[in-house]
């Protein structure tokens, strides 16, 4: 284990920087449009949207659990998944 520390250390301190202009420029674009989305409100209405439909999965799950269909417990969570990916998609394009 000590020797995996002293190669960690090594590398860390002797590491160049490696962010070419091209990296630091997507970053600024990035950085734009995430404030750009921010102050659109989307933002807000995206977080709304994911918190209910992450509680109403939770609902779900803990009803099928009390039903005792134990083996469909995992479906709303996938679900919700796929559905917090398309509002995402959704409130990127907007």
């Amino acid at each position: 284990m000590i020797p995996s520390i002293g190669v960690i250390a090594f590398l860390m301190i002797t590491e160049s920087n490696y962010r070419k202009a091209w990296v630091l420029k997507e970053a600024e674009k990035h950085y734009e449009w995430a404030k750009s989305f921010e102050t659109s409100g989307n933002a807000q209405t995206f977080g709304i949207m994911t918190g209910a439909l992450w509680i109403l999965a939770i609902g779900a799950c803990i009803f099928l659990l009390i039903l005792k269909l134990w083996i469909f417990g995992w479906i709303p969570f996938v679900i919700a998944i796929a559905m917090t990916l398309i509002l995402l998609a959704y409130y990127m394009k907007k």
